[in-house]
């Protein structure tokens, strides 16, 4: 009988956007208990932010947040805003034209 192996345990990954909860941490890349990835900031449990979908470093105008990719069922590819109670979002092919957009 063979003893299976513990699953390959990930290292917190650095994404290189700042948390705009708490504007003090980065936000990392990091496996919960069963491998699956999410976002949070690296200063847990002082800070509490986190997300399932990938940040990118476009900002919303209405309140800061990074943006992260959208797909919609005909294939409309757009960036929302991460925070749940903002509407903000801006179609992919429109993100590198906004110069207000940073």
């Amino acid at each position: 009988m063979t003893i299976p192996t513990p699953p390959k345990i990930l290292q917190p990954e650095m994404i290189g956007i700042a948390c705009p909860d708490c504007r003090d941490g980065q936000l990392t890349a990091r496996p919960n208990r069963i491998g699956k990835v999410f976002y949070a900031c690296d200063q847990y449990p002082a800070c509490k932010f986190a997300s399932w979908k990938r940040p990118i470093a476009l900002r919303c105008k209405q309140c800061g947040y990074p943006l992260h990719h959208e797909a919609s069922i005909l294939n409309f590819e757009f960036f929302k805003c991460s925070r749940h109670d903002c509407d903000d979002w801006i179609a992919k092919d429109d993100a590198h034209e906004d110069p207000n957009r940073k």
